[in-house]
């Protein structure tokens, strides 16, 4: 839980994934769900592929999905 608030964007979407595995998703989502507004492309990334992996479990992140769309970086 720790790792889920290091400074570092790629460690917290790497966290927010090991927590959304071992079923703690409602831990990991909001985690997943900030890390779409960082300013590294690849976090966003990691993020988004992640949330799209849980499927009906990252309904709450519906929005924040959808916003991805318009990223400048196409992925």
């Amino acid at each position: 839980v720790e790792a889920a608030k290091d400074k570092d964007g790629n460690v917290r979407v790497a966290a927010a994934d090991a927590l959304c595995r071992i079923g703690d998703v409602a831990a990991g989502l909001p985690v997943l769900i900030e890390a779409m507004g960082d300013g590294n492309d690849w976090v966003r990334l990691a993020a988004i592929n992640v949330l799209d992996r849980l499927g009906a479990e990252a309904k709450p992140a519906r929005e924040v999905m959808k916003a991805a769309l318009k990223d400048k970086n196409a992925y």
